[in-house]
């Protein structure tokens, strides 16, 4: 299947929204992806952007990853696609997770 831009676009749009609702990132800030170009030596890159200074930061979704996503649409697309069940996972509340695994809190007796 091929990446389009409106799939990057979409998938930007979901980790901006799910790391906004997680209270991962400041109010009014940005997420913006870089378009990479293998022919120039570019590669794909996700930043946070400072709304006052326009300033780019480690995304919050990025983690200790880094800010690289790939050299082509696809490899960061694929990589973006990553963050959006890391992101997801880290919106989450411990009691949340348990439930959605099956996990039953350890009863510890005295």
């Amino acid at each position: 299947m091929r990446e389009t831009k409106r799939d990057t676009e979409a998938i930007v749009e979901h980790i901006h929204a799910l790391t906004m609702d997680a209270g991962l990132m400041p109010k009014g800030w940005r997420t913006q992806v870089d378009e990479g170009s293998p022919t120039y030596g570019n590669a794909w890159r996700i930043a946070a952007v400072c709304p006052k200074t326009g300033a780019h930061y480690r995304h919050p979704a990025s983690a200790s990853a880094g800010d690289y996503l790939g050299w082509s649409r696809g490899e960061a697309n694929r990589t973006l696609r990553l963050m959006i069940q890391i992101v997801a996972a880290m919106g989450r509340t411990k009691k949340q997770n348990r439930e959605k695994h099956g996990i039953i809190k350890p009863v510890y007796h005295r």
